[in-house]
C-alpha cells in the first residue's frame, strides 16, 4: 500500500513451507488410514455390512420354542423388533457392552436382529428337555456372525454410570462378559396365572414378559426415539411399566382371592415380547458364504487399535511395545500381551491372546520381540510407498543394469 517491495505472483512469502509439510503429513496420515479401513466412513460402512447379512433362523415346527433357537424378538408397544448396534457401545458398563433398540420396520432375519435363546441351566427343577418353559432362567445371545466374541441380552443395575442412553432408566445391551446379568426369566402377561403358567412351554409368537433376574424388572421398549447409524429408532430399557394404583387388588379382594402388590400388576405394552420363529423351514438353511468371525478378524480389530494409538509412527508404536513390556526383557509373553491390551480398553481371553501372540511370532519361540511386532503391524508397503522406493532405486542405478552396486552409489 505505501510503496513496499514488490514479489512476482510465483514467490512464496511467510510460513509456506510449516504449511507445505503440515499438508504433507496429512495426506501420509490420510492415505495410511485408508489403506487400513480406518476411515470413519469405511469403518460404519464395514459394521453396517455385517450388521445386515442375512443369517439363519429356525422354524419351530411344533410351535414351540427350543433351546438353542434362532429367533426375532418384537416388541407390542412399538411394533418393533430388537435389534444391536456393534457400531454405538453402551456408556457405564465394563467389557464389551453394545446398545440395543427396536427397529419399526421389519428388519428380517438379518445379523443384528436374530437372537439365540438358551437355558441358562441344564438341569433344573422343570427336567432336562431342550423345550422352554415359563418361569425357568434363560440366556439371549446374540448370533455368532456378528462379533468376534459371544455377545448376551443383559442388564446391568442403575447408577449414576450406567443408564439408558434417552429416558436414563436401567439399561439394557448385549454384553460380552457372561455374568448373572445376562439371566432372564420368562413370566406370562396375566399375574392371575402367573404361577400356574410355571413349567409350562413357551410357544413362538405368544405375548410373553422377559424378567430380569436379579433386578426382578421386565425388559422393555418405548417408542422414545435413539438416533444411530440406522436412523431413529426405539429405545430399549429394563423398566417395569405398569399400574401403580390398587384397583386390582381391590378387585381381587372382592373375589375372596388372596391379594399381594406388585405381582398382582399388569405391565403395559413396553413390557409385552413375541419370540418369533421362522414362517417356514428355508429360513432356517444355513448360508454358504456367510462366516463366523475368525482369529485373523481379531487381528486385524488388533491392528487397527494399536495403529489408531500410535498414529502409525514406529515411535508410537515404540512406546506401546514398551508399556506392554512389563519386565523389561524386550519381549512380549501372553500374559504381557493381554494385560497390554486390557489397560488400553481391549478385552481379550487368555486364548484369544495366546492365538494372536502365534500370528506374530514368526520364529515360533512363543514370545515376540520388538522386530516381530512392528513387521506385524506395518504389513506390506502400499502402492505409494513402493513407487518412490522404485524411484529411488532406479536413481541409483546409473547404468541400468538392475543392480546397484558401490560405484553406482559412489
Amino acid at each position: 500500500m505505501q510503496g513496499g517491495p514488490k514479489y512476482h505472483h510465483k514467490t512464496r512469502i511467510g510460513n509456506w513451507n510449516e504449511d507445505f509439510e503440515l499438508n504433507v503429513i496429512k495426506d501420509g496420515d490420510y492415505n495410511a488410514k485408508k489403506n487400513a479401513g480406518q476411515l470413519p466412513f469405511e469403518k460404519t460402512m464395514a459394521t453396517f455390512e455385517k450388521e445386515t447379512k442375512r443369517v439363519p433362523w429356525t422354524y419351530p415346527a411344533d410351535g414351540l420354542l427350543r433351546s438353542g433357537n434362532s429367533i426375532m424378538m418384537q416388541n407390542k408397544a412399538t411394533s418393533g423388533h430388537l435389534v444391536m448396534d456393534i457400531n454405538e457401545r453402551q456408556q457405564g458398563a465394563d467389557g464389551d457392552a453394545f446398545v440395543l433398540t427396536t427397529c419399526k420396520t421389519n428388519p428380517g432375519p438379518i445379523s443384528r436382529s436374530v437372537f439365540v435363546i438358551k437355558r441358562a441351566e441344564k438341569v433344573d427343577i422343570f427336567g432336562t428337555d431342550d423345550i422352554i418353559r415359563y418361569g425357568q432362567k434363560i440366556k439371549i445371545e446374540a448370533n455368532p456372525y456378528i462379533y468376534r466374541k459371544t455377545l448376551f441380552v443383559s442388564s446391568t443395575p442403575l447408577s449414576a454410570l450406567c443408564y439408558s442412553p434417552e429416558s436414563r432408566k436401567q439399561e439394557a445391551s448385549v454384553h460380552s462378559n457372561e455374568h448373572y446379568i445376562g439371566t432372564w426369566i420368562i413370566d406370562s402377561c396375566d399375574p392371575n396365572f402367573r404361577m400356574e403358567c410355571q413349567g409350562t412351554p413357551v410357544k413362538a409368537g405368544e405375548p410373553i414378559l422377559i424378567r430380569h433376574a436379579q433386578t426382578m424388572h421386565y425388559l422393555a421398549s418405548d417408542n422414545v426415539r435413539h438416533g444411530n447409524d440406522f436412523g431413529g429408532e426405539c429405545e430399549v430399557m429394563t423398566h417395569s411399566f405398569s399400574n401403580q394404583n390398587k384397583t386390582q387388588n381391590l378387585f381381587l379382594e372382592k373375589k375372596g382371592a388372596l391379594t399381594t402388590d406388585v405381582p398382582t400388576r399388569f405391565q403395559h405394552d413396553q413390557n409385552v415380547w413375541m419370540l418369533c420363529g421362522a414362517p417356514d423351514g428355508s429360513y432356517s438353511k444355513n448360508i454358504e458364504e456367510l462366516q463366523k468371525f475368525s482369529v485373523d478378524d481379531l487381528v486385524a480389530e488388533i491392528k487397527a487399535k494399536i495403529l489408531e494409538r500410535s498414529a502409525g509412527g514406529i515411535k508410537g508404536i515404540s512406546r506401546i511395545f514398551k508399556a506392554m513390556d512389563d519386565n523389561g526383557n524386550r519381549q512380549l509373553d501372553v500374559d504381557d500381551f493381554r494385560w497390554g491390551f486390557i489397560d488400553y480398553g481391549f478385552q481379550l481371553s487368555k486364548e484369544e491372546a495366546a492365538e494372536i501372540l502365534k500370528k506374530f511370532d514368526r520364529d515360533n519361540s512363543g514370545t515376540i520381540d520388538f522386530d516381530e511386532f512392528l513387521r506385524f503391524l506395518k504389513g506390506d508397503l502400499n502402492e505409494a510407498r513402493t513407487h518412490w522406493i522404485r524411484a529411488a532405486y532406479d536413481k541409483l542405478d546409473v547404468n541400468k543394469d538392475g543392480l546397484v552396486k558401490l560405484d553406482d552409489i559412489a
